[in-house]
C-alpha cells in the first residue's frame, strides 16, 4: 500500500511538471551584479616593479557608481591611468556623469575585461598589493562588452580603445516607473512661538512595485545624449545607429561604424596596451663569427707522396724534385723604333719540289737585344706547294712592296755564311 501511494504521488509529480504551463514558464535571468570600481594592476611575469596599473570597472551602471569612480580617482592621485571597462548597461543618467568626471580627468578608456588573481599564501608582494586596495589582474579584451549606456562612458576617453574581440552595442532608451514609500522626519524651530526653520529627514524607503518599461523615453532625453555626444566629439551618425535597434535588442556596431562615428579611436586590445610585449624568439647564431678569421691553410701531415708514374692527383703531396721547373724570366727588352708593317708567313714546304724558285724573305728586326750576342740572319726558304698557291689577298702597307731578289751567288752565299756551312 505504501509503495502505490509513493507511485502515485510521483506520477503526479511528472504530470505537473510537464504540463503546459510548467514548460512555457522560463526562470528570469539573473541580473548582473552592481558595477564595482578598483585600481588593478598587472600580473605579468618579468613587469615588476613597472606593471602597469589601470582603473578596472565592471558590473552594472547603478546609483552607486558615481561615488565608486569618485573614489578610484582619489586613489588614483595625479596619475593618468585609464578606464579598462566591461558592462552591460544600466542608468543612463549615471553614465552621462561618470562620463564628464572622465573627461574632466583626461584619462583614456578600454574595452576589456579585468580578470583578478586571488592572492595565495606565499606570494607576499600580492597580499602587499590588496592590502593597498590594489588588486592584481589580466586585461582580456575577447567576449568582453560595452552596451547600452556604457557607450556613454566610452564616448567619454580622451583615446577610445576596442579591440579584437570587444563589442559595443547601442539601442533605444526606456524609462521605467516604480512606486517608492518613504517617511521623514520634519522638525520645526521656533523662536518667540514663531516657527523660522524647518528641517526634513528621510527616515524610510521602501519600493512597493517592480519596476514598469515605457514604451519610448522622452524626446528631452535624446536631446541630451545628442548634446553629449557632441560634447564629446563623436559624430552625430551615431545617433541613428543608436535609435536603429527597439530598448529590447542590441545593436552591435560594426568595427568601420565605431571608425566614422569616432566612438573608437583605434582597435588595440587591453592586453597590447597594459601588458609587456611578449619577447620574440631567439635569433640562431650567425654561421661565421664576426669578425671573420680566415681558415688556416691545410697541412700535409699524413698524406701520403705523389707516384711520378701517375702524376700528381688531390690525394697525394708531390715530392719536390717531381715538380716541373719554374720558367726562368726572360731578359728585359727595349725597343728602339715602332715595329715594322707584318710580312704575310709562306705555307708551310710540301714534298714536292717547287716549280720555281721562291722570293727571299728577309727578316727585319724591330727590337734590339742589350745582351751581347752574335746577330742572326734568317737564311731563304722555299716553299714548292702542291697545287698552284692561290693569289694573296692584297695588304694595306705603309711602304712600297719591295722588288724580288735574284738568285744568290756563291760569293754572296760565303758572306752570308760567316760559320762557312756553304762549303760543307
Amino acid at each position: 500500500m505504501a509503495r502505490l501511494t509513493s507511485l502515485r504521488l510521483a506520477i503526479a509529480l511528472l504530470v505537473t511538471l510537464l504540463s503546459p504551463a510548467a514548460l512555457a514558464a522560463k526562470p528570469e535571468p539573473a541580473q548582473p551584479p552592481s558595477m564595482q570600481v578598483v585600481i588593478a594592476r598587472a600580473s605579468a611575469d618579468g613587469c615588476e616593479p613597472n606593471c602597469l596599473e589601470w582603473i578596472a570597472a565592471q558590473g552594472t551602471i547603478d546609483d552607486n557608481s558615481l561615488g565608486q569612480f569618485k573614489k578610484a580617482f582619489t586613489a588614483m592621485g595625479k596619475r593618468r591611468l585609464p578606464v579598462v571597462i566591461d558592462s552591460p548597461g544600466g542608468s543612463v543618467k549615471q553614465a552621462l556623469a561618470i562620463g564628464r568626471l572622465i573627461r574632466a580627468k583626461g584619462v583614456d578608456v578600454i574595452v576589456a575585461k579585468s580578470l583578478f588573481k586571488t592572492c595565495e599564501k606565499a606570494d607576499v608582494a600580492c597580499t602587499r598589493f590588496k592590502a593597498r586596495a590594489i588588486h592584481p589582474a589580466k586585461p582580456e579584451s575577447r567576449l568582453s562588452k560595452c552596451a547600452s549606456s556604457c557607450a556613454f562612458i566610452l564616448a567619454a576617453g580622451v583615446d577610445r580603445h576596442v579591440g579584437p574581440g570587444a563589442f559595443v552595442g547601442v539601442h533605444k532608451v526606456a524609462t521605467f516607473s516604480v512606486k517608492i514609500e518613504q517617511k521623514y522626519r520634519v522638525l520645526t524651530k521656533f523662536r518667540n512661538g514663531v516657527p523660522y526653520e524647518q528641517q526634513k529627514s528621510l527616515v524610510y524607503e521602501k519600493r512597493t512595485s517592480s519596476p514598469k518599461k515605457e514604451a519610448s523615453a522622452e524626446d528631452a532625453i535624446y536631446t541630451s545624449i545628442t548634446a553629449y555626444f557632441a560634447e564629446m566629439g563623436i559624430a552625430d551618425s551615431v545617433m541613428p545607429i543608436l535609435l536603429s535597434a527597439p530598448h529590447s535588442s542590441i545593436r552591435w556596431m560594426r568595427g568601420y561604424e565605431l571608425a566614422s562615428t569616432k566612438l573608437a579611436t583605434d582597435n588595440l586590445s587591453g592586453e597590447q596596451l597594459l601588458l609587456p610585449p611578449k619577447p620574440l624568439p631567439a635569433a640562431p647564431a650567425p654561421a661565421i663569427a664576426l669578425p671573420y678569421t680566415p681558415p688556416a691553410a691545410p697541412g700535409f701531415t699524413g698524406i701520403q707522396p705523389c707516384d711520378t708514374a701517375t702524376g700528381v692527383t688531390t690525394s697525394c703531396v708531390p715530392a719536390a724534385q717531381n715538380l716541373p721547373a719554374m720558367p726562368t724570366a726572360a731578359p728585359p727588352v727595349t725597343q728602339s723604333k715602332p715595329p715594322a708593317a707584318s710580312v704575310p708567313i709562306a705555307a708551310p714546304p710540301t714534298a714536292e719540289p717547287a716549280a720555281a724558285p721562291a722570293a727571299l724573305v728577309v727578316a727585319t728586326p724591330s727590337v734590339v737585344i742589350s745582351a751581347p750576342t752574335p746577330p742572326v740572319v734568317a737564311e731563304p726558304v722555299a716553299t714548292t706547294p702542291a697545287d698552284p698557291p692561290a693569289k694573296p689577298k692584297s695588304v694595306a702597307r705603309a711602304t712600297p712592296k719591295p722588288p724580288a731578289a735574284k738568285p744568290p751567288s756563291k760569293s754572296t752565299e760565303a758572306a752570308a755564311d760567316p760559320f762557312g756551312r756553304a762549303g760543307r
